[in-house]
């Protein structure tokens, strides 16, 4: 092999084609036409490969080359018998390659429309369902983005024949407003007739849309002309039924349904999607018990709280508005979790006695670990967690943590010096040597440590080892540093934790729950901590709230909105001193809970820096609707094209048009 230019984005080789290898299933281009790869074959037989096909290394196995882009032409230069292939190669990793993959194959003029909406929705889902960032990813226009995505809801079978050229971009986009057994049975007949799609178009023109099945309010339907209802009161000649002549209006009316749907459910849970917006394999069911259970502790103290739990929203023609709940969209947690429950159920090994052994922690009789860590495992005998806290309730502990830290560690002479010794380190890291680390330490450490690793590294040294470390820096700092970078702060809560975890300092003492730090929950994590909570007295809310009698039932609490939830916890007189949430400690990480649970010594409301927290005395000195499928009995599924005379056929189709290109209309089969 001879290599040649290298630059930032790899380097441009020339590799036996042995060398390289096609991975199953990675392609977005699933359709490969033979009359084109016989005369690419012919080219490269004549000219060779003129735009090198992009490779990444096999990092598995016995090496070789995975291809990235250019996968036709890879396939033709076998068939042309080129023993060597010019290549640029790429060290990328599976979503940058997929990523990329899908961003070069989406730019060709020859992809098809149905590989372009099965492309888009895989960057959608690679940018964060950053619909913007996934448009300008594509360099498409906002309707052709649009009226791809909207291609999803036709069955595979029509994305199917619409790659493989056997239909046009208008077939599919108007079958794919039918419900999905009208779409295959249909789709055969328009190949096997010849239809154009001028001709399915006419008609599915005669086709009303049934109000019964509507997701939006009907009121305004009741006096419109386009409601067959009220023309029934007025013409002899009519359609039967409470029917819909107005496409746009009622596409317009279902679209703004599903939206506000979408908005109510996101006050329920922290993730909210459409079905177009997320594949079928992207999410797992959360449940409590069964095979894949993950535990009613884990399920109700964990998951409810996680930013990755939520709901699926179908916007299908025949299943439009059903709700999928309690879903997890991070498929590794999950299994993680389900593994964990699941092993933990399992009958454990016999003891000396015959009976078998106990699979929770000892605890002393207040309640204590054996281990001496207060933080109480689940009936399963594990710590529930959240696999991400959502955004707002993480900035309520993370500004807990600094202002607990703030107020704690000035009393603390060591952290001190840690402190001042990692601002002088961010100060000088443009000039630092590593000469300057302490011996013990040198190895590994790097000025780009964040607060909370500097200080772990630190926690080994004896004091006299740090002051000798921070004299160093100030000497470099004032004969060889030149120039200063400003300090980010963006990861300094997470410092400010590990200096409190070093401090042990008992959180139940200093934190306290108030309106504002729960309202940052979603309802299902409202309800999570409320179960959670029992306060430093052991008084659990559950019990104090229902014990006021008057109707006081939490089942009937949690049903309320947000705002009733949050006034009646808040009102009822329930003390939450003492009680800290399993996500306030799980914020210091697994295995640095060490705080203990007892007596409060001063309490910090989480609130904003304009005074809605509260410091406390020292006294210390320490600082789903779901609707059933449409009817599909008519004209045995499918649309009868044979015949000029107004059907029966009667269906909700999709709510939303396509904007076609029009060379996509105009392209012959």
């Amino acid at each position: 092999m001879e290599t040649n230019q290298t630059n930032q984005n790899g380097y441009s080789d020339n590799l036996p084609i042995g060398d390289i290898f096609v991975k199953e299933g990675f392609n977005p281009r699933k359709y490969f036409d033979p009359t084109e790869h016989l005369e690419l074959v012919g080219s490269i037989k004549e000219n060779g490969i003129v735009q090198p096909i992009v490779v990444r290394p096999v990092t598995k196995g016995t090496g070789g080359f995975w291809v990235v882009c250019g996968e036709r032409r890879f396939r033709a230069a076998k068939d042309a018998g080129l023993s060597h292939v010019p290549v640029m190669v790429r060290k990328l990793g599976e979503a940058s390659a997929m990523v990329i993959a899908i961003i070069e194959n989406a730019q060709r003029a020859n992809i098809t429309p149905a590989e372009e909406a099965q492309s888009a929705r895989d960057v959608l889902m690679g940018c964060g369902n950053d619909r913007q960032e996934a448009i300008r990813l594509l360099g498409w226009s906002q309707s052709k983005f649009d009226s791809r995505m909207l291609l999803l809801h036709a069955d595979q079978a029509v994305l199917d024949a619409l790659t493989e050229r056997k239909i046009k971009l208008g077939h599919a986009e108007l079958l794919s407003q039918l419900p999905t057994d009208f779409q295959v049975n249909t789709l055969a007949k328009i190949i096997s007739e010849g239809f154009s799609v001028s001709d399915l178009k006419g008609k599915l023109a005669l086709f009303s849309l049934d109000l019964s099945k509507a997701c939006f309010d009907k009121t305004e339907c009741k006096t419109c002309p386009h409601n067959s209802s009220l023309q029934a009161s007025v013409f002899d000649d009519h359609i039967e039924g409470g029917k819909c002549a107005n496409h746009d209006c009622y596409g317009a009316k279902t679209k703004a349904a599903m939206e506000n749907k979408k908005v109510g459910l996101s006050e329920q849970y922290a993730v909210v999607f459409f079905d177009t917006e997320r594949t079928k394999g992207s999410y797992a069911i959360n449940c409590q018990l069964g095979q894949n259970g993950v535990g009613k502790s884990q399920f109700e103290q964990g998951c409810r709280q996680c930013g990755h739990f939520g709901a699926l929203l179908n916007t299908s023609p025949d299943q439009l508005g059903k709700v999928t709940e309690d879903c997890c969209f991070n498929l590794e947690c999950h299994k993680e979790k389900v593994a964990t429950y699941q092993a933990s159920i399992k009958p454990g090994p016999a003891t000396t006695t015959g009976k078998p052994a106990s699979k929770t922690t000892a605890t002393d009789k207040k309640g204590t670990l054996a281990s001496g860590d207060t933080k109480k495992p689940n009936n399963e005998g594990t710590v529930a967690s959240a696999a991400m806290i959502p955004g707002k309730v993480t900035e309520k502990i993370e500004t807990f943590y600094r202002d607990l830290a703030a107020k704690t560690v000035t009393e603390n002479q060591r952290l001190m010096l840690c402190l001042n010794t990692f601002t002088l380190l961010r100060f000088v890291k443009s000039s630092f040597v590593d000469d300057l680390w302490p011996d013990s330490i040198r190895k590994n450490a790097s000025v780009t440590l964040e607060l909370d690793r500097f200080l772990k590294r630190l926690s080994t040294l004896d004091t006299q080892e740090i002051k000798a470390f921070n004299q160093r820096l100030v000497r470099h700092f004032l004969a060889e540093h030149e120039k200063s970078v400003p300090i980010s702060t963006k990861t300094w809560a997470k410092g400010a934790s590990e200096a409190v975890n070093q401090l042990n300092i008992n959180l139940s003492g200093h934190f306290l729950i108030d309106r504002e730090f729960l309202g940052a929950f979603t309802k299902s994590g409202i309800e999570s901590i409320l179960l959670e909570a029992v306060n430093g007295k052991g008084q659990g809310f559950i019990a104090q709230y229902e014990a006021q009698g008057e109707g006081k039932k939490f089942s009937s609490l949690v049903k309320k909105k947000n705002g009733e939830i949050l006034d009646e916890a808040f009102g009822c007189g329930y003390d939450f001193t003492g009680f800290v949430p399993a996500c306030v400690f799980n914020f210091m990480g697994e295995d640095k809970v060490t705080a203990k649970v007892n007596q409060p010594e001063q309490v910090v409301a989480i609130g904003d820096a304009q005074g809605t927290g509260q410091l406390a005395e020292e006294p210390n000195g320490l600082g789903q609707t779901n609707q059933g499928p449409l009817s599909t009995d008519v004209n045995n599924g499918y649309l009868d094209l044979d015949d000029d005379t107004d059907s029966p056929f009667s269906h909700n189709f999709s709510q939303f048009e396509f904007t076609a290109d029009p060379e996509d209309e105009n392209d012959d089969l």
